[in-house]
C-alpha cells in the first residue's frame, strides 16, 4: 500500500508523522521526494529527482507500505491513502496548491477538526482494526499538535 504525506507547507510535521506512521505500518519503507540537495542526517531514500523516487516506489511496491513524503507526487493519484496536513497560521509559508491538496487527500490532519472522517476512510482500506486504532491515535496526536501551536501562536 502507498501512503502519501503532503501538506501546506514546511514546517507541518510531514517527516515526523511519516515516521510515525512507518512505525506502526508493517514492513514500512519511508521515501522523501525533496528539493534541496540531502543534508547530513537526512534519512535513506532521500530524492531529488521525481523519476529516480517514482522508479524506487515501483521497485519497492510490493514491500508492504510505503510512506511517501512529497506534495508534488500527490497530485499524480499514485497513492492507496493520502494524508494532508494543514497549515499552522502565522508559522507556515502556506503553499500556493494548498487547497488542491487538501481536496485530494483522504484524511485531512488540521485544527480545524476535520477527523469525522478518519475511521471509515481507514477501514476501507485496512482489515486490522488495532492497526486502524494506533493509525487514528497517531492522526489526532498530530492533529493535537497543530492545534496546539494554534493556540501558542494566538497568544503571541
Amino acid at each position: 500500500m502507498i501512503w502519501m504525506v503532503c501538506g501546506a507547507g514546511s514546517g507541518v510535521g510531514k517527516t515526523h508523522l511519516s515516521f510515525r506512521l512507518c512505525d506502526v505500518l508493517p514492513d514500512s519503507v519511508y521515501a522523501k521526494l525533496g528539493h534541496h540537495s540531502p543534508q547530513k542526517g537526512k534519512p535513506e531514500n532521500y530524492f531529488t529527482s521525481r523519476e529516480k523516487i517514482l522508479k524506487f516506489i515501483d521497485d519497492n511496491a510490493d514491500r508492504g507500505n510505503l510512506v511517501v513524503e512529497s506534495n508534488s507526487l500527490a497530485k499524480t493519484g499514485i497513492a492507496d491513502l493520502t494524508v494532508f496536513i494543514d497549515e499552522i497560521p502565522g508559522r507556515t509559508d502556506v503553499r500556493d496548491d494548498r487547497v488542491e491538496l487538501m481536496n485530494i487527500s483522504d484524511i485531512i490532519i488540521s485544527a480545524s477538526g476535520r477527523s469525522g472522517n478518519w475511521k471509515n476512510v481507514l477501514e476501507g482500506k485496512i482489515k486490522d482494526q488495532k492497526l486502524i486504532n494506533l493509525l487514528l491515535e497517531i492522526f489526532s496526536d498530530h492533529e493535537n499538535y497543530i492545534e496546539s501551536a494554534v493556540r501558542e501562536k494566538l497568544r503571541e
